[in-house]
This record gives structure tokens, C-alpha cells and sequence, in this order.
């Protein structure tokens, strides 16, 4: 590869996929089959009518559903069944926000994958005579973490939705609309998956089959649109950790430029290539920062309302060997673990950019630089010309890697493990406390 090259910029070619594409190529189709990155010439016509409507129907359905939910909050003073609304709605609005954002901000998500493919090339540039191909095997693990993180996380949130609409429909056939005598008129329970208010009655087939299937589809709708923002954040997250770790392996690998006459210059352009692939990590990192600020800090404060709720929630359930109480039990145990896990992500990869990160400067500094700075050759106006622009560059350079790269979730939260930490003790805190509020 041409190493002789300025700082030009990698352009994202629709036609031709780049090298880098080919690493996060199944995210890239998730994301255009939501319609959040789109490219001319992707589909035809007709498909992307029918993936547009498809999009319009789940959307139009979330909304109906957060509304319906919303409508019953102010009436619910009993904590049990306020907690009972709270918890699905968190859900619910978080998915609606991050698909709605997801769409409105697709020209910045396009920018941040032309950003990523360019700090890839620069990577490439950095040492084009190492045999190893560092840049490679690291997005090759990149690749693997990010396909099985997106693949995972999609099941886990659709199967969850699923088997939590379901459980309801199954336990309204297993109890077979049980009779309840109320003022000498008789009424037909039937089990929702969520507690909503709609206009018309759920004691017929058809009134509950209508509010069934809205509810169900909204639900699926929202948890895409979880799964569609936190692929492509922790995604990004990967990304900026395999190139970290590439830098920090490139910069202390001075095989290449060891023993020959030249290894001022030699050092001298790696460190400038260096500096480039460093210059590009941070501005990915800002700009995610940029583009992630409000989702973030959405999912920071849902985290700690649901977290608390949910524990509230179990410490409630009577535990009984029946089958509402066991399927109840069973769906907050999974819904409590997948808010948990989503949260933990987040933090696990914001951590290790953190420490990635610093371990820059130490890079920096194990570059063998020394061995250029104080080799005895020619004393020339050349050679001392190209020590003060090392110099410079070294300087810049370490100054600039001791500042690490700080991850949050909007203006009050660092994403961090110690974060993590943080939030799941308050929020098990505040579920005690509403515990003996309630008992009172």
C-alpha cells in the first residue's frame, strides 16, 4: 500500500464497497432494512414502498401504544400497578425515540461510518511493511464481536417482546375467560400484555383481538428500535476499541525501522501517520458524543426508573406454584436482565476506550524514538531539521494521548463500570423504599 500519500480523504463509495465495509457489512444491512442509512440503488422501487409502509405501521402502532399507556398514569395511585405501567413504558419510549432519532439523524450516521472507514485506511498507512496486518486482525475480532453482539441482541429483544405478549394470550386460553360476578353482571377477564386505555371494550373477541394485535405490534416495534440504536452505538464502541489496540500495537512494533540507515525519517513519517490515525479516533469519538448526547441520557434515567420498578415489581410477586405467578416471576426475571445487560454493554466498552485510550501515551513513548533521537549520523541541516519536527510531533502527540477519551450518557452520567456499579445499587435502593412505602 502507498505510503507516500497526503492526508486525503477516503471517500465512501456506494458502488464498490471499501475494505472496511466488508467488517461491519451486516450492520450496515440491518441499518438500511430500518431505512436509517440510505443509499441510492440499494433496493427497487416496490421494496423500498413495502419496507416504508412496513416502517409506518410498526411506528403509528408504538405511538398508539405509549399513548394508550401514558392516559393511565395520572389515575394510578396504587404503586404496584403504577410500577405495572412504568416498567413497559420505559421500554416502549426508549425504542420509539432511538428508531424516530435514528431516521432524523441518518446524514450524521452516514458521516460516522465514512469517518470509521477513513480511520481504518489510516491505519493501514501507518505501517504498510508489516507482515502481521495488525489493522486486519483486529477488525477481524471487531467483526466477529460486533456480528455476534447484533445478532444476540435483536433475539434477545424480539424474543423478550414476543414471549411477554404471548405469556398473556396463553394465560387468558389456559384460564378460559374466567367469570367474575361484579353488581350482578358478568364480566370476562382478559389478559393484555399491557395495561392501556382504549376507546372501545376488550370483553368482546373483536375489541380484545384489535387491542391485542396493536399492542403486540407496537411492542416488536420498539424493541427494533432499541436494537437498531445500541447495534450501531456498541458497534462504534468496538470499532474505536480495534483501532485503540491497533495504535497502541503499531506504535511500540519498531521492528520495521530498526537497523537501517534512515531511522529518523522512517520514524519520523510513522509517527506522522500516527498522529493522523489518532486525530481521526478522536473525532469519531466526538462526534459520537455529539450524536449519541440525548439518546444516552435517555437511556440513563429509563435504566434507573426501571430498574428500580422492576425490583419493586418482583419483591411483590407472591410466590406461588401457580402458572400466572410462575410465567409473571419468569418475564420480569428477563426483562430485569436484559435492562441490566443493556446498561453493562454500555459501560464495559466505554471503560475499556477509557483505558485503551491512556495506554496511547505509554505507546507513545515505547516507540523507540531514542534510538532516532541519539543514533550518531551526519550532522546535517537536513538531520536537525528532522529532529525538531520529531520532537514536535512526539511532544504534541503525548500531550495530547494523556487526556483519555471519556464516554457519557449525556450531561450527568460518565459510562463507566464504576456508573454501572452506581446506578443498579440506587436503583435496588429506591425499590426497597417503595417496598416498605407500600406496605404501610
Amino acid at each position: 500500500m502507498n505510503t507516500e500519500g497526503g492526508d486525503e480523504s477516503i471517500k465512501y463509495s456506494e458502488r464498490s464497497i471499501a475494505p472496511f465495509e466488508t467488517y461491519i457489512e451486516h450492520l450496515l444491512s440491518f441499518l438500511k432494512y430500518l431505512r436509517v442509512l440510505r443509499k441510492e440503488n440499494t433496493f427497487s422501487l416496490s421494496k423500498i414502498f413495502l419496507i416504508t409502509f412496513a416502517i409506518a405501521v410498526l411506528l403509528s402502532a408504538n405511538v398508539l401504544l405509549v399513548i394508550s399507556e401514558i392516559l393511565l398514569v395520572p389515575g394510578n395511585l396504587d404503586i404496584e400497578r403504577l410500577a405495572n405501567t412504568i416498567n413497559p413504558l420505559g421500554l416502549h419510549i426508549s425504542g420509539l425515540v432511538k428508531w424516530i432519532y435514528c431516521l432524523c439523524k441518518s446524514k450524521e450516521i452516514n458521516e460516522l461510518v465514512t469517518d470509521l472507514d477513513r480511520c481504518y485506511s489510516l491505519s493501514k498507512k501507518i505501517d504498510s511493511s508489516n507482515e502481521c496486518d495488525l489493522p486486519k486482525i483486529e477488525m477481524e475480532n471487531v467483526c466477529k464481536n460486533s456480528r455476534m453482539w447484533l445478532y444476540g441482541w435483536v433475539t434477545v429483544c424480539v424474543y423478550g417482546t414476543v414471549q411477554w405478549c404471548f405469556n398473556a394470550l396463553f394465560q387468558k386460553l389456559y384460564n378460559n375467560q374466567i367469570d367474575i360476578l361484579e353488581n350482578d353482571t358478568l364480566v370476562y377477564t382478559s389478559p393484555l400484555p399491557y395495561i392501556t386505555w382504549q376507546p372501545w371494550s376488550i370483553e368482546t373477541g373483536y375489541g380484545y383481538a384489535s387491542t391485542f394485535l396493536i399492542q403486540f405490534v407496537g411492542a416488536v416495534s420498539s424493541a427494533i428500535g432499541v436494537s437498531c440504536y445500541d447495534s450501531l452505538h456498541v458497534s462504534i464502541f468496538m470499532v474505536l476499541c480495534g483501532q485503540l489496540q491497533c495504535l497502541h500495537l503499531l506504535l511500540i512494533d519498531i521492528d520495521s525501522v530498526i537497523g537501517t540507515r534512515e531511522i529518523e525519517e522512517k520514524l519520523e513519517k510513522k509517527l506522522r501517520y500516527c498522529v493522523d490515525h489518532h486525530t481521526a479516533i478522536l473525532k469519531i469519538s466526538r462526534d459520537l458524543e455529539t450524536f449519541a448526547n440525548l439518546p444516552m441520557f435517555i437511556q440513563c434515567i429509563e435504566t434507573i426508573i426501571i430498574i428500580c420498578l422492576l425490583s419493586f415489581e418482583m419483591s411483590t410477586v407472591q410466590f406461588n406454584t401457580d402458572s400466572e405467578s410462575m410465567m409473571k416471576l419468569f418475564s420480569l426475571m428477563e426483562y430485569f436482565s436484559a435492562v441490566s445487560l443493556q446498561l453493562y454493554v454500555f459501560c464495559f466498552y466505554a471503560t475499556r476506550i477509557y483505558f485503551l485510550s491512556l495506554r496511547i501515551a505509554d505507546s507513545v513513548y515505547a516507540c523507540g524514538w531514542e534510538l532516532a533521537m541519539y543514533d550518531k549520523i551526519e550532522n546535517t541541516s537536513k538531520n536537525k531539521q528532522l529532529s525538531i519536527k520529531m520532537r514536535h510531533s512526539l511532544l504534541l502527540f503525548l500531550l495530547r494521548a494523556q487526556n483519555p477519551i471519556i464516554m457519557t450518557g449525556g450531561p450527568f452520567y460518565i459510562l463507566s463500570l464504576e456508573t454501572f456499579k452506581s446506578v443498579m445499587s440506587l436503583a435496588v435502593s429506591n425499590a426497597i423504599i417503595l417496598r416498605q412505602l407500600s406496605e404501610r
